[in-house]
C-alpha cells in the first residue's frame, strides 16, 4: 500500500504558507487559538446574576467564564458562524475546565448543588436550544459535552449525559440586536420540550440538571430554560455560560446586545 502521509504533511505545510493561520480571537499568527486567548477560554468561572426577582430562579446559581467582548466575542462568533473553522475541541475543553474550576473554587457549595460532598449518581447537561435548528451552532453543544465530562472528572456525579430536549417555538427569532426588555419578551413562553411533554416529565422527574448556554446578555434564555425544566419536575442545580455581556444594572430598551 502506498504511504500518502508524507504527501498530506507537505500539503498541510503548503496550506499554512498559502493560507496562514491566525488566532480567531486576537489575530496572532500561526495559532488557531493562541495561548493568551486559550487562557481566557479556560478561565475560572464567576457568578452571574439572572434572577430579576424571579422566585423560580433565585436559588439556581449561574456562572460565566468570560466577558463577551474583544477576543472572546470573536471566538464565539467564529465558532457559531464560520464553518471553515472547527473550534469544538476548544469549547469542549472550556466546558470541562469550567466545571472543574467550580469544584476546586468551592463555588457549588451553596444552593441546590450544595450537598456536603455527596457524589450524585447521574446528572444531565441541557444546552440552550438553537434559534436555527436546521443549522445549529456547535458552540453550546460542544460546551455542554465538555461540562458533562467535567462533572464526572470533578467527582460531582458518577455519570453525566448531554440531553438536547428543548426547542424554541415556531416563529421564535434570534436575540441578536435586541434591547434588554425586548430580549426578555422574546424568550418568555417561547421555549418547549421536544416531542411529548408527558414522556419527558416521566423520564426527567426528580433528575438533576445543569443548563448551558454559549452567551448570555439578560439571562432571558436561562430563565426560560429553568421555567420549562422545572415544569417537568426536574431539578436545575446550576447554570453555566461561556460568555456574558450582562451589565451590572439593566439599561434602556434601546440598548443593543450582540450574540
Amino acid at each position: 500500500m502506498v504511504d500518502f502521509s508524507g504527501i498530506w504533511d507537505a500539503a498541510g505545510e503548503l496550506g499554512k504558507v498559502l493560507l496562514p493561520t491566525e488566532c480567531v480571537g486576537c489575530g496572532a499568527w500561526d495559532e488557531e487559538i493562541c495561548d493568551t486567548c486559550l487562557a481566557q477560554m479556560l478561565g475560572c468561572p464567576y457568578p452571574l446574576q439572572i434572577s430579576e426577582d424571579d422566585d423560580n430562579v433565585t436559588d439556581v446559581p449561574v456562572f460565566a467564564i468570560a466577558k463577551y467582548d474583544g477576543p472572546m466575542r470573536r471566538v464565539v462568533l467564529t465558532g457559531k458562524h464560520d464553518k471553515r473553522r472547527d473550534l469544538r475541541a476548544y469549547f469542549k475543553a472550556a466546558g470541562q475546565s469550567a466545571v472543574q474550576g467550580l469544584r476546586s473554587e468551592n463555588l457549588l457549595d451553596t444552593g441546590k448543588f450544595g450537598t456536603g460532598g455527596t457524589i450524585r449518581g447521574e446528572m444531565f447537561v441541557v444546552p440552550a436550544p438553537s434559534t436555527h435548528p436546521q443549522n445549529p451552532s456547535e458552540v453550546a453543544a460542544a460546551f455542554a459535552y465538555g461540562a458533562a465530562h467535567g462533572l464526572v472528572a470533578a467527582g460531582l456525579c458518577r455519570q453525566a449525559s448531554v440531553l438536547k430536549i428543548l426547542e424554541l417555538a415556531t416563529g421564535s427569532t434570534t436575540q441578536a440586536g435586541l434591547g434588554w426588555e425586548a430580549r426578555n419578551l422574546n424568550r418568555h413562553g417561547k421555549m418547549q420540550v421536544r416531542g411529548s411533554a408527558a414522556v419527558a416529565k416521566r423520564e426527567l422527574s426528580g433528575k438533576d440538571l445543569l443548563i448551558i448556554d454559549d452567551v448570555s446578555a439578560t439571562g432571558a434564555t436561562l430563565r426560560e430554560m429553568i421555567r420549562v425544566l422545572s415544569g417537568l419536575d426536574a431539578t436545575v442545580l446550576a447554570g453555566l455560560v461561556f460568555a456574558s455581556s450582562r451589565r451590572e444594572t439593566p439599561v434602556s430598551g434601546s440598548q443593543n446586545f450582540e450574540k
